[in-house]
Order: C-alpha cells, then sequence, then structure tokens
C-alpha cells in the first residue's frame, strides 16, 4: 500500500478522491450534523445537488469522511469500499439500477490514506439519470448508498416527480 498526501486527487473512474486538511477545506460543512454517522474517530455523510443538463436532470453526489479525532489516521481499504449505488425504491424490492464505475473495477489500486485530524475526505461522482444498462430511467423514489474508505454513509432518498 502506498501513502497519499492530503491535497493529492485520486482519479477513480467516473469519481474523485479528494483530501483535504483543515485549513484548505472551506466547505462550510458542521462537524457530525444531520444525517451523519459518527464513530469515535470519523463521521462520514452523504450530500447531492440535482442540476439540469441537456433537459435531464443529472445529480452530483458526495459522500465525505471526516476525522474528528486528535490524531493522524492512517485508513486502508480494498477496492470496494468507496462507491455510489442507486436503488428503485418500489414496495416489496429494491431492485439495483446503478453503480458508478469505479465501484466494480476489481484490479484498482487502493491508496492507504493519512487523514489529519480535522480533515476530510470527499469522494464525488456523478449519476447521468442511467440505468445500470446505460438506458435513462424515469421519474420516481430512489434510495442512494455510499461508501468511503469502508464508511457507510446514511442512505439518502430521492423523489423526482
Amino acid at each position: 500500500m502506498k501513502a497519499i498526501s492530503l491535497l493529492i486527487n485520486i482519479a477513480l473512474l467516473g469519481g474523485i478522491l479528494s483530501c483535504h486538511n483543515p485549513s484548505s477545506s472551506s466547505d462550510g460543512d458542521s462537524l457530525c450534523d444531520g444525517d451523519t454517522v459518527c464513530g469515535d474517530t470519523v463521521c462520514v455523510y452523504f450530500n447531492y445537488t440535482a442540476v439540469d443538463s441537456a433537459g435531464t436532470r443529472i445529480l452530483r453526489l458526495a459522500v465525505t469522511l471526516r476525522n474528528i479525532s486528535k490524531r493522524t489516521l492512517a485508513l486502508d481499504s480494498d477496492e470496494y469500499a468507496t462507491y455510489v449505488r442507486i436503488y428503485k425504491d418500489t414496495v416489496g424490492e429494491m431492485p439495483l439500477v446503478w453503480v458508478a464505475p469505479e465501484s466494480v473495477k476489481p484490479d484498482s489500486v487502493t491508496p492507504t490514506v493519512i487523514l489529519a485530524p480535522d480533515s476530510t475526505c470527499r469522494y464525488r461522482t456523478t449519476w447521468p439519470r442511467l440505468d445500470y444498462y446505460n438506458r435513462p430511467v424515469g421519474r420516481g423514489d430512489y434510495i442512494i448508498k455510499g461508501s468511503i474508505l469502508g464508511f457507510q454513509a446514511e442512505d439518502l432518498d430521492y423523489r423526482e416527480l
């Protein structure tokens, strides 16, 4: 495993994992607020922005991991530990609709990430409102699941009428 400095962005086929120290993180996120899963050392949370693009609404998604401990953490993970998955929310079942491309790459190189106190790592990807087979999806209710470096975020409910 190789260590990554806090200011290097790691490109992952369709998504970006970026880590920032406290002085360079100006995202305004509060510590362990809202739909945040917190442990003794880290918080993880999910957010999205709906954007109209070429007549279609797409979702820009971000999963954020924040070091809330007073010490530097070295985080190892496997190739499936950072992902975003979209499920259709239907009565009685939740069929998989879409998986961010980097989530299924079995030969990806996953580094050890060094996370200083109060710093963050954020994974970003965009759901182009296509299904797993590259077909447009309809309006409705969706469940968005995500993880960053092995830490599971609270599921997001997304509804488009």
